[in-house]
Parts: C-alpha cells; structure tokens; sequence
C-alpha cells in the first residue's frame, strides 16, 4: 500500500526483500545472462521450459539482500505509515510523520504532489485487489487505467509536469477527503473495456 500510495522507487534488493522477485541480477551481468538464454535445451513443452529457466536463473541470481534493502530497513515505518483503514488515516499519518530516513522523505514528497483523486483511487485498487487472480488483477488495472485516460485530472497532471512545466497542477479536488466516492466508483466501470480488443485478449489468456 505504501509503495502504491507514493510511488516510491525501490531497487532489486527491495523487490527480493518483499517477495517480490526471487533474486536478482547486477546489470554488468545483463548481457551475459541474455546470452545464455540462447543456449539452453528449449523444448515444445511449456511446462517443461518453465523448470529449465527457472533452473538456469536460480544459478545466476543473487538473493543476500541483507542490509541493502531500503524497504526491509524502513518496514516498521512502512507498515506504520500504509497501514491505515482510511485513505484519510494514511494521509494524515504521511503529512505527520517526523524523521530522518531519505527513502522516506522522498516518497511522502512523491505523495504529497500527487492528485487526492488518484491516490484515493489506488487505495481503492490496492483495498479491493488483495484477494484477485493475477487475471482479474490485469483487468482491473486495465480498466481503470481507460477511465483515467478519460478524466482530466491524468491531462492536468501531464500538462504541470511535461509541457508548461510549472510543477503547479490545478488538481479537481484539493485532498483526498473531498474526492467523492462515486466519482472513485467510475474509475472501477468496466465499461470503456468492454470493446477494446486488448480486454478479449487478457480475458482469453492463460496467466497463472
């Protein structure tokens, strides 16, 4: 939830820290590890290809995170932070926190300058998302990524930051607080979904 909230950047050593990956590979070893996908026994059985990568990325990749991970050192503070029952709880804790750690402090600035009706819809996304499929969660993210493309808080957002570049966005609503909950329900509608091909496509994939 923290990370969804501010978009705080993490590393490789956080993605393993929090399950995210299985381990991770340092980039001056990127091109080496390409390479030898090409010579692997690739076979015409899926399953049977899956174990072969699986088997050669276990032997390339690292997985000692300890005291390298940002969000491992900061977990007490994240949970803390994220963990509210309310997107109101959470902002409230984020605009009052007091410390010292920089990863911190740089992701409560990325919240901060973010639009209320974006991060109110993310929690939103993240509350309801916890029990889906990998499936249903791509077409959720879908989904609400076309009802975003249709509001103009996403245009006002690109406008402050890549063509006036005031960094002064004039955002619908000033806080969380005030964005309606049925404006956050029109951003759930499946319905601009519904005919786009790629919907047929996700819908119809096999994603386990």
């Amino acid at each position: 939830m923290f990370v969804g909230l501010t978009g705080a950047r993490f590393s490789g050593y956080d993605a393993v820290a929090i399950g995210m990956a299985e381990g991770f590979v340092r980039s001056k070893k990127k091109r080496d590890l390409f390479a030898g996908l090409s010579r692997l026994g690739w076979t015409l059985d899926p399953a049977k290809n899956k174990e072969i990568l699986r088997g050669y990325l276990s032997n390339e990749f690292e997985t000692d995170v300890a005291g390298r991970s940002d969000i491992r050192r900061s977990l007490e503070t994240v949970r803390r932070l994220g963990g509210g029952g309310s997107i109101e709880e959470v902002e409230r804790a984020l605009r009052n926190w007091k410390g010292d750690d920089p990863w911190i402090e740089r992701a409560i600035a990325s919240y901060l300058a973010a639009s209320p009706t974006s991060v109110k819809t993310i929690f939103e996304q993240m509350r309801r998302g916890r029990l889906l499929s990998l499936k249903d969660a791509f077409l959720r993210e879908w989904n609400v990524a076309l009802n975003f493309c249709r509001r103009s808080d996403l245009f006002e957002g690109a406008r402050a930051r890549l063509i006036d570049k005031d960094s002064r966005p004039l955002w619908n609503s000033a806080a969380p607080s005030a964005v309606r909950d049925e404006e956050i329900e029109r951003y759930f509608s499946e319905q601009p979904a519904k005919t786009h091909p790629l919907t047929q496509k996700i819908s119809a994939a096999k994603i386990d």
